[in-house]
């Protein structure tokens, strides 16, 4: 995975939806500090918080990975 861009696009969603990371961390129960650290590329999250902010953030697991999936043409 490549945190980088995984953070970014975190980031991205997060304040297209207009939600602070207070809020975001509230929706998928973890500290807003984690999420902070997750969007700066700082911490990669578990299994269990990535899909907790996938379903936080109403996207789909492929969205947020797009830049590190490699699709057979």
């Amino acid at each position: 995975m490549n945190k980088m861009n995984f953070g970014k696009r975190v980031r991205e969603v997060r304040k297209k939806q207009d939600l602070t990371s207070e809020k975001l961390a509230e929706i998928c129960e973890i500290s807003p500090v984690y999420v902070r650290q997750i969007e700066c590329s700082a911490r990669t999250p578990s299994l269990l918080v990535f899909i907790k902010l996938c379903n936080g953030l109403y996207v789909s697991a492929d969205y947020l990975l797009q830049e590190s999936l490699k699709v057979q043409k």
